[in-house]
């Protein structure tokens, strides 16, 4: 732009070209007009026109000079403003590209303020993450580890870098894994969840669970493994306790009834034919009751141990009570003698329990598989039903299951269902036998006797109570007794003063329901509590004697009688008489029956007679059949008697006939 400028329009360059054409006007236009003019006048006109066509010459040169300047300055002009214009817009435009470069730089520090940032949190992540993280290469040996690891694997830092960590800390069983995990890794570039043990620098096994990622470039230039683990030792612990507590049982630690049944399931499944044995500590309550629970579970806690000293941990079982399975997978007669001998035999020494120097005994009952059923619930009805067998045959009997103990079990099965159906419809009876004073044979009172018959067939009575006691229905028996006994009373005449005797079974006295149904029953059916006499067995009086003790004086405040029936027969403890608040004394049949044939037997009864009338106790004499046994009962003092001699049990309708003549016959044959 400075060389057009100089060549083109400097202004010196029009006043030389100007003052040469002036000059050359000058000089050749004088000389021609000095030759032209001829006068003065001529001359100044000529010079006249001279000048005025140097004038129109020079402005017509300076016209196209200045034109031609002007188009160029125009030109320029232009040129100028649309190179400003570019200029311009190219301004604005790195002013934009410089605010653009201004805002990414801005963006760009934040980028690495963030990155700085990131890579510091990610630095305080990997080293005081609880996570465990181990970056190891493809020989296995260690490059970096956070701290978590350290403290958990017990090896200072400088010591496990460059370690071959699975020689190291690997447990020796896993370490074949190593190498197929490792081409996994390689393969898929990710791990899954992977558990291994471990071993802490002091020995102690960890478990610990891996997730991995393999990296094909790092900080070390190869590739590497970051292994990120979690230790689960404490939770494998409790994994492990609470295993226990849904496996085990928690007293004695021996696999309980889910593994048993299981175990029985699994050999079910592979028809494996097996023996299982259910083995039933006799009279095990008695330990608690006596020297209590603390006692009773060392007991357990021993019979385990001894069980676990002849056959294998797996084969026993046990759940919170006092029995033990056992499951054998031989099945010959003299393969279960061998085992059921091997149990006797390891109770055979006296157990020093503490203070207790205590021998048990043992009832069992063995099903066999497949003889025995073909389902875990048969099996185990039939080990149910031989246990019970044994159990009713006493301490320390064996008793395999048969198909006629199956049978058995349907028979008592509906002999319970008919018990039940009686006690809803009234399908017992009760029989009374009348009681004569000794002396003038005047009706003293009643007995009242269950009498019950099955299918039209009688049914013994003692046999009834025996098993109404098992299965538990004795007590709703007792209850039936009374409220029909009462509405017995209820017939007799007014002021009538005879007595009538109820038998109360051992678990009706210490069931805690006696007394609040007797005052059910005397809000109901009032009748005088003076007129009925209890009888209750020596056997009532040990079952549980604080409760017995206790029921006694309940019914003693309800204005009952009590008599102690069989006396003798049993444990014949003199302190019952003393503690107890006895009305009578019933001597048993057995007694009678002997009073004329043994002397001994005389000198008995005669000390019970004399026994009572020392303590104020009446005395009835039960199954009298001779007219000599009465005789003798008389001479010996005894004041009531009652037995076949006199009068049999008899109908309630017929008893209260009886009251119309209320002496005994002069006879009656004996039966």
């Amino acid at each position: 732009m400075d060389i057009a400028w100089s060549r083109y329009e400097n202004p010196w360059r029009i006043v030389g070209v100007y003052l040469v054409a002036g000059i050359l006007w000058i000089l050749f236009s004088d000389h021609l007009i000095n030759l032209l003019a001829v006068d003065h006048a001529v001359y100044m006109r000529f010079q006249s026109a001279k000048g005025g066509i140097f004038v129109a010459l020079t402005a017509f040169l300076l016209y196209i000079q200045v034109k031609k300047d002007y188009a160029r300055i125009a030109g320029l002009s232009r040129t100028v403003f649309s190179v400003n214009r570019e200029l311009t817009a190219y301004a604005e435009d790195i002013r934009s590209k410089d605010l653009e470069l201004q805002k990414k730089n801005a963006s760009l520090n934040q980028t690495l303020d963030a990155l700085t940032a990131q890579n510091q949190f990610i630095q305080e992540v990997y080293r005081n993450s609880n996570t465990i993280i181990m970056i190891w290469n493809e020989t296995g040996a260690i490059r970096d580890v956070n701290d978590a690891f350290q403290p958990l694997f017990g090896y200072p830092r400088d010591e496990i870098l460059g370690a071959k960590w699975a020689d190291l800390l690997l447990a020796d069983d896993e370490k074949e894994t190593l190498a197929e995990r490792l081409r996994r890794l390689q393969a898929e570039g990710v791990g899954g969840h992977l558990e291994n043990r471990m071993r802490h620098k002091s020995g102690e096994v960890l478990h610990i669970l891996w997730n991995e990622t393999f990296m094909r470039q790092s900080l070390w230039g190869e590739p590497v493994i970051v292994s990120f683990g979690i230790d689960l030792t404490s939770e494998k612990a409790k994994e492990k306790q609470i295993r226990n507590l849904a496996y085990r049982d928690p007293l004695t630690g021996l696999q309980n009834r889910i593994v048993f049944e299981d175990q029985i399931q699994t050999m079910l499944d592979t028809a494996t034919p097996f023996a299982v044995y259910a083995l039933d500590i006799d009279n095990f309550r008695t330990v608690n009751d006596l020297f209590g629970h603390r006692t009773g579970d060392l007991f357990l806690n021993e019979m385990a141990r001894r069980l676990t000293a002849h056959f294998i941990f797996s084969a026993l079982y046990t759940w919170g009570g006092d029995t033990f399975f056992l499951l054998d997978p031989h099945i010959g007669k003299a393969d279960l003698d061998r085992t059921v001998a091997t149990v006797f035999d390891a109770l055979e020494s006296t157990w020093e329990i503490g203070d207790l120097a205590y021998k048990p005994s043992l009832c069992i009952g063995i099903a066999v598989y497949p003889r025995d059923g073909s389902t875990l619930d048969e099996l185990l009805q039939s080990l149910d039903i031989a246990l019970n067998k044994a159990k009713s045959r006493g301490k320390g009997s064996v008793s395999r299951f048969e198909q006629t103990l199956l049978q058995e079990v349907f028979s008592r099965n509906q002999l319970e269902r008919s018990i039940e159906d009686a006690l809803e419809k009234d399908g017992f009876l009760l029989h009374y036998q009348p009681i004569y004073a000794m002396p003038d044979k005047k009706l003293h009172g009643f007995e009242a006797l269950l009498r019950w018959s099955l299918q039209g067939i009688p049914f013994q009575t003692g046999e009834l109570i025996s098993f109404a006691e098992e299965t538990q229905h004795i007590i709703d028996i007792d209850f039936w007794v009374i409220r029909h006994a009462f509405g017995f009373l209820q017939r007799l005449p007014a002021g009538s003063p005879l007595l009538l005797s109820i038998n109360l079974s051992a678990k009706t006295v210490v069931s805690g329901r006696l007394l609040p149904f007797l005052e059910t029953c005397l809000a109901a059916m009032p009748v005088k509590p003076g007129s009925v006499q209890f009888e209750i067995t020596e056997h009532s009086l040990i079952y549980d004697s604080q409760i017995s003790r206790a029921t006694m004086k309940g019914l003693k405040e309800l204005g009952f009688l009590i008599a102690l029936d069989d006396f003798g027969t049993q444990y014949s403890s003199l302190n019952y008489l003393v503690d107890m608040p006895f009305d009578t004394l019933k001597i048993d049949k057995s007694y009678v029956d002997k009073v004329l044939d043994h002397k001994r037997g005389e000198i008995i009864v005669a000390m019970i007679i004399n026994l009572g009338k020392q303590l104020d106790i009446a005395t009835v004499a039960e199954g009298i059949e001779q007219p000599d046994q009465w005789d003798k009962l008389l001479e010996l003092g005894c004041d009531l008697g009652q037995g076949y001699l006199l009068d049999r049990p008899m109908p309630e309708e017929e008893a209260l006939s009886l009251l119309v003549n209320r002496t005994a016959p002069e006879t009656k044959p004996g039966g």
